[in-house]
């Protein structure tokens, strides 16, 4: 057998070994989540290898042994479960980085495994992003939607990740003691991807109105609602909408729109955007603005044609008319830039 020529292993020490991997990624991390995703990848791997004949802490130096063509024919049987090329490229190198403790240790004898199997391709824009009106034709569905469980949640869900640019993972951990009052806002300590913590700020007026969720929640938990259900809600409003999939529209697109709305209102600051959305790098940010298309181009194109003090000419009641056809994010636009002058005045 194998196990004789490679090493000699008491009868838990690939699932010891599994363990130490994992905990020295939180221990790095500091994330429950990045543990969590890094275990889920080791097992999804291990039930494809196995067939769904061994769980993971049951695995034997036998069963962790690997051809030339078993990370390829992974590769293609997470493609056939519709799984997107990033997310395909991230398990996979969850279990290179695995394999290559096993061969240290000398459970394998090489990684030739992973050389045959090519890095996917990935679209720097995976996730497609929504329209603030979007978004709050959205939070009027979830209201109004007949038989829909735990509505204010998902109203305040959707809200709250456009306003403070929050991902998934940290609006579901806040807690009601994450918020803290002030004389002008409401001031928010949370905890963002990497373990990174955050603070950021909304209305009192909004608070206010967020403070309903008490009646919903059995816990502390500001939003006691499951990732599956939030799922369940987009499928429906993306259903509801009739949003093509060819946009790729998820809740992370909610995110996105609250990025690109903060460097839309800053006068397009890239720094303001990634200071928003919590980045870390800089091309990330710019890959989220860089969805939207805010016009630039029909604007150049539009020169000789326009006449760029059009708004000054016109009637008091056309210009009305023309701001009461622009988009709900527009006229919001709109009334922030005139709330800022009457605040000088």
């Amino acid at each position: 057998m194998l196990a004789e020529k490679v090493v000699k292993l008491n009868k838990t020490e690939i699932y010891d070994q599994i363990n130490l991997f994992l905990d020295k990624k939180h221990m790095r991390s500091g994330s429950d989540k990045t543990r969590e995703s890094y275990e889920r990848d080791i097992n999804d791997f291990f039930y494809y290898l196995t067939k769904g004949t061994k769980e993971v802490k049951f695995l034997t130096i036998d069963d962790i042994q690997i051809n030339d063509d078993d990370i390829i024919n992974f590769q293609i049987h997470l493609k056939n479960k519709g799984l997107v090329n990033k997310s395909i490229n991230r398990k996979v190198s969850t279990v290179n980085q695995l394999y290559g403790r096993f061969f240290r240790k000398g459970y394998i004898k090489n990684l030739s495994s992973f050389e045959e199997a090519d890095r996917l391709k990935e679209g720097k824009n995976y996730h497609g992003v929504l329209t603030v009106n979007e978004v709050f034709h959205m939070t009027t569905l979830v209201l109004n939607q007949k038989r829909g469980r735990k509505k204010l949640t998902k109203y305040f869900l959707l809200l709250l990740a456009m306003d403070t640019c929050l991902r998934k993972s940290a609006l579901l951990n806040l807690t009601w003691s994450d918020f803290i009052e002030h004389v002008d806002f409401v001031e928010i300590k949370a905890v963002d991807k990497g373990n990174e913590e955050r603070n950021l700020k909304i209305s009192k007026e909004f608070y206010q109105e967020l403070l309903q969720l008490k009646e919903e929640s059995k816990t502390d938990k500001v939003f006691d609602i499951s990732e599956t259900s939030i799922q369940d809600m987009m499928d429906y409003l993306k259903s509801k909408m009739k949003i093509e999939e060819k946009r790729r529209i998820c809740f992370h697109s909610v995110r996105k729109c609250g990025v690109s709305f903060q460097y839309r209102i800053s006068g397009l600051d890239i720094m303001q955007a990634k200071k928003a959305a919590g980045h870390s790098n800089l091309n990330t940010t710019q890959i989220y603005v860089g969805e939207t298309d805010y016009g630039i181009l029909g604007a150049v194109s539009s020169r000789g044609q326009i006449d760029d003090a059009l708004f000054e000419k016109v009637s008091h009641e056309e210009l009305l008319e023309g701001i009461r056809n622009l988009n709900k994010d527009q006229i919001l636009l709109l009334n922030i830039k005139l709330n800022e002058i009457n605040s000088k005045n």
